[in-house]
């Protein structure tokens, strides 16, 4: 099986490649301007130069984590800095943070604006505010850019110059909670692990919360007064029964923990935390194999000495987790429906509660009694929502008559706007939950830790979840954890998010088994098919008939030039700024390496293909309802290899997730015969295989 966490690197270009591009199209420089003195860090690896433009003297590298002094900030995307030393000269703009910034604003849209997937323009744009439009500003460290939460509780960034910011006093709930770390970490300046660290902490360093409006990250406030943002991965609730100041690592009770890359591990003491280095395979829980590292789980509360290859560390095992798991189901709830609110505890709970918010209103559910469930409580709420959009949800489970929560008791109830499933719209779905059982079917569930044999031996659990070195994870689950970690994995991973982002973001029009099918696909091959590939192609160039011949695009440069010609030497003749309409000739037609032949105010030209995104409702609108049916069975089959194999079972797989995505089928097919698709002759690397 392909596997998708091989392929998870996230890119930290997004100073680098925006600048390649810029230069490529001729984007126009324009005028600095000066700016009352403020302090910065430096978020990512960049040049110093010494005037505006990368074209112009280096002077040197200023290295992530470099403080500056902002004397001037250019709207062409570079600041004049200064350096301690007193050395001054020109970096990219969106290679600065200012700690100095609120961290709680609001925000309106001056004008129509993008919504892209991170602070730059060579990020995905994920969808766009129209003038007017009010967000949250989660994070405002960025000098160019903002981290902003839409209304329908997505997330995303911003260009600032179209944005009107009104800071805000932090919530009144602010510092009133206290996290502890369970693994050395860094705290960042902003909600991502491409901002610049403002301090490195160990095992077992307190942290009060600041602010907790993130899905992925949380601000805290250090002892020592330093702000920053930490990944909620690397934080638990804290537990004042043990003494966690010389752990290195602190492990809840019932979680697993994996660390790559070391061998002969051992325990002090196995009942209080056990260790193993082996694993079952995937094709037998008997056979064991010797895992790519080794395995500590909780067993009782206390402290142990564990030992591998690498050394000795003390671990402590501290009280369970407020919420193993949670979730929502229906996956994709309609309006007026009823909506099951899922947690899962251990059996120290005496009560569960859940808090939904609505239009910034709080709503409170209580869970029903408790189902026991293995060695967990299964808890349920009810809640009807009339209103389409994604409201977050927060469990809470009561012990000793103290009501906690974790990291793990966050999820959300997604509503979508019409129950019509077969007309295509381009907007932002979530998976069905016929999509989530086919997935789950073809994937299969296993409730233990077991080696991959076609990825490595990479440890696995569940419904084909990776574990990551350094993960923290519940083993040995229940089939409804199984269910909660898959729908956690499916809905919060890369899979829904990226291929909602490669839709919307390139305005096509698709319906809720098309996008089904796209994300079954990406949770089995990865997501990088919509950075490059065939399909990404083909899925681009289905268009809807077009009496006109003509498309509209938004400009999303900051300044774009229009040629004489579909070349970079060809001459200027004019200059669009972002977020201008123009019009886009010849049905879309795309000349040389990639240019439209476009008309705004009268003048008729060329510009790159690459800086303007397609207008969602223009006409020769993006829509996958005119796909061809056999372009894509031919790109969509290729995908067939695993650990360097070819697969027959990966081949089948595909005509299954095409007979979603054409024909709304979800049936799970075993064998190639029972499959009624085109004819294609089988690929010559599979016909031993049949």
């Amino acid at each position: 099986m392909l596997k998708r966490g091989l392929r998870r690197m996230r890119r930290v270009l997004f100073c680098v490649l925006s600048l390649i591009c810029a230069a490529a199209v001729g984007v126009t420089a324009l005028p600095m301007t000066a700016v009352a003195a403020s302090s910065a860090i430096v978020a990512a690896d960049t040049d110093l130069r010494a005037g505006p433009g990368n074209d112009t003297v280096l002077l040197g590298e200023l290295p992530q984590g470099t403080q500056v002094t902002v004397l001037e900030n250019g709207a062409s995307g570079w600041s004049r800095v200064q350096l301690p030393s007193g050395k001054t000269g020109y970096c990219r703009a969106d290679c600065l943070v200012t700690s100095a910034l609120s961290q709680y604003a609001t925000a309106v849209a001056n004008t129509y604006v993008n919504v892209r997937q991170g602070p730059g323009t060579e990020y995905a744009i994920t969808s766009a505010l129209e003038t007017g439009a009010q967000v949250d500003v989660v994070d405002n460290t960025n000098a160019l850019w903002a981290r902003v939460r839409l209304s329908d509780g997505t997330y995303g960034y911003c260009n600032k110059s179209a944005l009107t910011i009104t800071p805000e006093d932090p919530p009144a709930s602010s510092g009133t909670e206290t996290l502890i770390t369970t693994t050395q970490a860094a705290i960042r300046v902003g909600a991502g692990s491409y901002y610049a660290a403002v301090a490195f902490v160990g095992v077992g360093r307190e942290l009060t919360v600041l602010y907790d409006g993130d899905e992925a990250w949380v601000q805290v406030r250090l002892d020592d007064g330093t702000t920053g943002y930490i990944s909620k991965a690397f934080v638990t609730t804290k537990d004042d029964t043990i003494d966690t100041s010389d752990a290195d690592i602190i492990l809840p009770l019932g979680k697993t923990i994996y660390i790559e890359g070391e061998k002969n591990w051992s325990s002090s003491n196995p009942a209080i935390a056990s260790v193993t280095g082996q694993l079952p395979t995937s094709s037998s829980q008997q056979d064991l194999v010797d895992a790519p590292g080794g395995f500590i789980t909780g067993v009782a509360t206390g402290k142990v000495m564990v030992t591998s290859s690498a050394g000795t560390r003390i671990v402590a095992v501290v009280e369970g987790e407020a919420i193993r798991s949670a979730y929502t189901t229906p996956n994709c709830a309609y309006q007026g429906g009823e909506v099951s609110l899922i947690a899962i505890t251990d059996q120290t709970r005496t009560a569960v509660k859940f808090e939904v918010t609505v239009g910034g209103e709080v709503k409170t559910v209580n869970a029903s009694s408790p189902v026991a469930d293995g060695n967990t409580y299964v808890w349920t709420g009810k809640i009807t929502l009339n209103s389409a959009g994604t409201f977050d949800v927060k469990a809470y489970s009561q012990k000793s008559g103290v009501w906690s929560t974790c990291p793990n008791g966050s999820t959300s109830i997604y509503v979508a706007a019409s129950s019509d499933l077969t007309t295509t719209v381009a907007a932002q779905r979530r998976i069905s939950d016929k999509g989530l059982e086919f997935i789950g079917t073809c994937e299969g569930k296993r409730n233990y830790t077991y080696a991959d044999i076609f990825a490595g031996n990479v440890p696995t659990v569940g419904y084909g979840k990776l574990i990551t070195n350094g993960e923290q994870y519940y083993n040995n689950m229940t089939d409804r954890e199984c269910m909660a970690q898959f729908v956690q994995t499916v809905n919060n991973g890369s899979y829904t998010q990226t291929v909602n982002q490669f839709l919307v973001g390139n305005h096509i029009k698709f319906n809720q088994q098309q996008f089904d099918a796209l994300v079954s696909f990406s949770y089995n091959v990865g997501t990088g098919w919509t950075n490059s590939s065939g399909v990404r192609t083909k899925l681009l160039g289905a268009y809807a008939p077009s009496s006109s011949g003509t498309l509209t695009a938004i400009v999303t440069a900051d300044a774009l030039n229009v040629r004489d010609t579909y070349s970079t030497a060809g001459n200027i003749i004019g200059l669009v700024y972002e977020g201008t309409q123009v019009v886009i000739l010849d049905g879309g037609q795309k000349y040389g390496s990639g240019w439209y032949h476009v008309q705004y105010g009268g003048i008729t030209g060329y510009c790159s293909a690459e800086y303007l995104s397609l207008q969602a409702g223009s006409s020769g609108q993006r829509d996958l309802a005119y796909i061809s049916r056999n372009e894509l069975y031919n790109e969509m089959t290729q995908w067939h290899k695993a650990g360097g194999s070819c697969l027959l079972a990966l081949y089948v797989r595909r005509l299954d997730e095409l007979e979603i995505f054409f024909d709304n089928e979800y049936n799970r097919e075993w064998q190639l015969s029972s499959h009624n698709h085109p004819s294609y002759p089988l690929p010559d690397c599979l016909q031993s295989q049949v």
